[in-house]
Parts: C-alpha cells; structure tokens; sequence
C-alpha cells in the first residue's frame, strides 16, 4: 500500500487523464495528414507542475501509448519498427519536457525559500543611521535623550550587538612598556 496522494495530485492526474482521451480520440477521428502531436504534451507538462516528476513520467507514458494507438489504423508504416521508433522519440521528447518542468519548478520553490529567508533575515537587521554624536577625546556618544553614554552601551541599545572585551597587540605593547 503506498502513500495516499493529496486531492490536488489525483485532481491533476484525472484532468490529465480526460484530457488524453479527448485528444486521442479527436486524433483517431481526424486525417493523418492533420498533427496533433503537440496536443499530447500538455498533459505531462500540467502534472509535472502539479503533481511532480514522477506522476509527469507517467502521464507522458500514458500520451505516449494513446497517440500510439490513435495513430495505429490512419498511417502507414513501413514496419512495426518504425512505429516503435516513432514512439520511442515521442516518449523522449515527453519525458525531456517533464525532467526540465520538474527542475524548474524545483528550482522556483528553492528561490522562493531563498526569499523568505532573506526577508526574514533583513527583518532582523537593525542598523544605525544619520549622525552620530562622539566625543572626540573619550569616544563617548551622546544618545537622543542627551545622555553622553559608552559606546558598548549606545550599541548594546540600539542593536542586537553584544561586546566582549579584549586587547589589540598595540595597546597590549603600550601597557606592557608602561609596566
């Protein structure tokens, strides 16, 4: 027993599926000389994009036997190995369409995660603008209140910067030679 498919997969296939007959049938009412060929592929490329690769494959597998057949009385073959060859280069066609519909739509859904990601991540970003007031000598910042606060403080309050504290190797040197 294998996974239960969503309404939208079985929705798809039935509406490929109809659609199959229909363009069969209007295929094996009509001259052999008037192509429906291209008739045939929306169906695959419909349940490629709604219901995956794998349902697409077999749709194209499906239009494939149907226009074999729809064609089976109308036109003559010079042998069953040509009518074999026929549908042989069908099928590739229909399953390259599918393969490239499958990727793309992959490709599209990655971007849209990529998006929400980035929008979501921009959210976060808090960033300072404008003008900051500094005290030259004790590097001091005035805040909007006119507080003169520390830069690790006006930071801290203003974005989600934390600080940790260390040395750079040229005050680590001038204390060092203070000693």
């Amino acid at each position: 027993m294998g996974v239960p498919r969503p309404a939208s997969t079985r929705a798809a296939l039935a509406t490929a599926l109809l659609w199959l007959v229909a363009v069969g049938l209007l295929d094996r009412a009509t001259p052999p000389f008037l192509g429906l060929s291209y008739f045939y592929l929306p169906a695959a490329a419909f349940v490629t994009w709604h219901a995956g690769r794998r349902a697409g494959a077999t749709i194209a597998l499906v239009a494939t036997v149907v226009w074999y057949l729809a064609d089976a009385e109308g036109v003559d073959f010079p042998g069953i190995l040509a009518r074999a060859w026929n549908a042989g280069i069908r099928l590739a066609f229909f399953l390259t369409v599918v393969y490239l519909l499958a990727a793309l739509r992959a490709t599209l859904r990655r971007q849209d995660s990529l998006i929400t990601e980035l929008r979501d991540a921009l959210a976060e970003v808090r960033t300072l603008r404008g003008l900051v007031p500094i005290c030259a000598w004790c590097k001091k910042i005035r805040d909007d209140a006119g507080y003169w606060k520390s830069v690790e403080s006006f930071i801290e309050a203003h974005t989600e910067a934390e600080f940790t504290h260390g040395m750079c190797p040229d005050c680590h040197e001038r204390i060092s030679s203070q000693r």
